[in-house]
This record gives C-alpha cells, structure tokens and sequence, in this order.
C-alpha cells in the first residue's frame, strides 16, 4: 500500500466559512498514477458540523474512508466511527455517485492536529486530508 508520506499535501483551501462543501474524485493527469491523490482538493479545512459531499467524476467506482491515526504511511485501518463509504462493491461510490458526510467532534478529537487521512479502499494510492477545526 502506496500512501505517500508526511507533507504530501500542501496548504489546506480553507472552506471553514462554508456549510456545505463540494469534493470530487478526479481522473489523474494524462500519464499519471493517483498519487498522492485523486481526490480533489487533497487538503481542506472544515468546521465541525460542515456537510461534505463527495462526487465521483471518474470513470472508476472508488471509496472514501477516514484512516486511523495520524500517520498516513502506516498500513491502512479505517475508522468507520469517523467515516466510511464502506468496502462493500454495492456500497463503492460509482460514476456520477456521491458520499456524504457531516464533520463530528469525534473526527476533530480524532488526533491531535486535528486532521484525519482519508483514502479509497479500492486504489490505496489515493489519500487526501481533512484539517478540522471548531
């Protein structure tokens, strides 16, 4: 399992203004391997409470699935009490599908910065990153 390493991700777009915020899953560059991510943004910021959806934009089914821990290098365990679209092919989030999740104090006590790794169970290569705040 390919998930990258520390600092992979660049500044956050802050959406902490924001209620509802819109990710997608995106195809990679002509040529490219999802690495770190196809997910779009790879890093956001988002208040408790906000309302995140994801939709896939890409011609492959995908997961999204909060990891546990704060090291996104470790072999992956998913936390489903955080989030999980599930590892299940009828629960995969399909072409023009989305998954939707809203931010818990249980993902911001998750570690302590406060950010939770996430990837798809399907392609490991793909990781993204959620800072929370209050």
């Amino acid at each position: 399992v390919d998930l990258g390493t520390n600092g992979q991700f660049g500044t956050p777009v802050d959406d902490t203004k924001l209620k509802k915020v819109a990710l997608s899953m995106v195809n990679p560059p002509v040529g490219a391997a999802c690495t770190p991510s196809c997910y779009g943004p790879i890093n956001v910021t988002v208040k408790v409470g906000t309302v995140i959806t994801w939709t896939n934009t890409t011609s492959q089914a995908h997961t999204v699935s909060a990891l546990t821990g704060d090291d996104p290098t470790a072999p992956p365990k998913v936390d489903p009490l955080i989030f999980d679209s599930g590892n299940d092919p009828a629960k995969y989030v399909k072409t023009g599908g989305t998954f939707t999740y809203t931010v818990t104090m249980a993902a911001y006590n998750l570690n302590p910065d406060h950010r939770v790794y996430y990837y798809c169970r399907i392609h490991p290569a793909m990781l993204a990153e959620l800072v929370i705040t209050k």
